[in-house]
């Protein structure tokens, strides 16, 4: 979504807003100045790590938890802002991200109204499960939430948008539904094909264009349909489906535009097939070409 001046100005405000809403819900915190609370549990544990990081021991080895350390880090960062409030910047910082990244996931479905409404609705659930904050899931929830609304944002912008265009096509695809839209290389290759073969005639495609099989309902020789990637990785595949090409000489071969490769015109040359068709008469080696035996 393009960012106008508008935009811009209710993004400021709404990240204020949702600085403020955050530092309010923190009065939660045991953490908090005002407050003077013993940690809960989990916080308890990170700032013990915290205080033994500062006085020279390491986490894990000297002072075992079994979390990440990005949240000892965090703690031990707070606790050198101050032993008593520092690690609530980093709450309010992991909190404040989250309710903005929150409304604007819900601006991409409604209006401001409604996506104010809807963040403070699932703010409210979080009441439930703060616990007192500084925990693991409190420093995730930012890394969550902004995953989420760049994914959202995707969706709504390139899926979504593509699906709209395909139903808003449908009813044009309906009614042109007995129109025929192959290109018209194909219809032509097609119409040769099926003009000098017999449906019990084989032919080879010489490239990677299965559809010529498909819709000229032709079977193909050797037991390779197709021979670029896979001869290209293994030579001994061409080898074979040179040999097996020679054994069957099909009536027909097609060669794919952009495939009228030295060995193909060799095989060509050496078993008198001779060109009947080209896509791009003044430049044969960058079109389609059909070569029949004469």
């Amino acid at each position: 979504m393009k960012i106008t001046l508008k935009n811009r100005f209710e993004y400021i405000i709404s990240f204020l807003t949702s600085v403020f809403i955050s530092g309010v819900f923190l009065f939660n915190s045991p953490l908090h100045p005002w407050v003077h609370r013993e940690p809960d549990i989990d916080s308890s544990v990170f700032k013990t790590v915290s205080m033994m990081m500062r006085e020279g021991y390491l986490p894990y080895r000297d002072s075992f938890d079994h979390k990440g350390p990005l949240l000892y880090f965090f703690n031990l960062w707070g606790d050198c802002l101050s032993e008593e409030c520092g690690v609530l910047f980093f709450e309010l910082l992991s909190l404040s991200i989250t309710v903005f990244a929150m409304y604007k996931i819900a601006r991409l479905f409604c209006g401001i109204i409604p996506s104010t409404v809807s963040v403070f609705a699932a703010l409210s659930m979080l009441f439930v499960y703060y616990e007192g904050g500084n925990f693991t899931e409190e420093y995730a929830m930012p890394f969550i939430s902004v995953s989420l609304l760049y994914f959202l944002s995707y969706i709504k912008e390139r899926v979504i948008s593509d699906w709209m265009g395909v139903v808003q096509i449908i009813p044009a695809i309906y009614k042109d539904r007995n129109s025929d839209h192959l290109s018209a290389t194909m219809t032509e290759v097609v119409d040769i094909i099926q003009e000098l073969t017999d449906e019990n005639d084989s032919i080879s495609v010489y490239g990677n264009w299965n559809a010529v099989y498909v819709l000229s309902g032709r079977r193909h020789a050797t037991r390779f349909s197709f021979q670029f990637p896979i001869g290209g990785i293994d030579s001994s595949l061409m080898d074979e489906y040179w040999n097996e090409l020679q054994e069957e000489l099909p009536p027909v071969i097609v060669i794919t535009g952009g495939y009228y490769h030295d060995d193909i015109k060799m095989f060509l040359m050496n078993n008198e097939y001779e060109m009947i068709y080209a896509e791009n008469e003044t430049d044969p080696e960058y079109g389609a070409l059909i070569y029949a035996r004469t």
